[in-house]
């Protein structure tokens, strides 16, 4: 795959926004998104056996990406991270659910700590 520059947000609203029909986002999907990569930044909701999951719109009242982790990858999740951690991260599109509007990214790796991340939001 390659690594697309797509924020959250465009691949939101042509994937999961119920207002295209599903075979514009089934479209979407197959020529775009999935096996492609992402580079993104969200809010650490909480931490499973295999994935982190995060929270990228503050409309979403659970979470927005499930991030698929290798084991070395949990490990280091689990040491650094907490629920509401900003982290930077990147994944491969892999499904998504528009029942829950959530997409699944597998191969995940969390590129910075959050003690290492400056969004410009002030302390």
């Amino acid at each position: 795959g390659v690594q697309l520059t797509d924020s959250f947000e465009e691949a939101y609203k042509a994937i999961l926004v119920r207002d295209r029909t599903e075979q514009q986002r089934a479209t979407d999907w197959n020529g775009r998104y999935f096996g492609n990569w992402v580079r993104w930044t969200g809010k650490v909701m909480s931490i499973t056996d295999h994935s982190i999951t995060i929270k990228q719109r503050k409309e979403t009242s659970t979470f927005d990406v499930s991030l698929g982790l290798s084991n070395d990858q949990i490990d280091v999740a689990r040491q650094t991270l907490k629920k509401g951690s900003i982290i930077s991260y990147t994944g491969r599109f892999d499904q998504y659910d528009d029942i829950w509007r959530t997409l699944y990214l597998v191969q995940g790796v969390i590129l910075a700590p959050p003690e290492h991340l400056d969004l410009g939001l002030g302390k």
